[in-house]
């Protein structure tokens, strides 16, 4: 559920244009894990994490070549639905905080 939740964030955010920094998923479609999600972004990805990190969200960077524009969501343990929306709403925040 907390996977579905993420992809259908990235569609809708996507569909609405926001922001002005593009985000999709790394793994393609039928090839995803249901613990976590690598999502891509079209922009400073470290600098992602440290917004998030100063909203009190902790995400996993990107590795090697990636590491500048990914970062990892984990939905899986401890974490709700609600979490997972939650830290949506502040990655939003974030991003639009990259894109000014």
């Amino acid at each position: 559920a907390m996977a579905e939740v993420v992809e259908r964030w990235v569609r809708e955010r996507a569909a609405r244009g926001r922001g002005g920094v593009r985000v999709g998923i790394l793994a393609r479609e039928g090839m995803r894990a249901a613990t976590v999600s690598c999502l891509t972004i079209d922009a400073d990805a470290p600098r992602l994490a440290h917004l998030l990190r100063e909203r009190g969200y902790e995400v996993g960077a990107g590795y090697g070549a990636l590491a500048a524009s990914t970062v990892r969501i984990g939905h899986m343990g401890d974490h709700t639905v609600r979490e997972v929306r939650a830290l949506l709403g502040a990655m939003d925040d974030a991003l639009e905080a990259l894109a000014s």
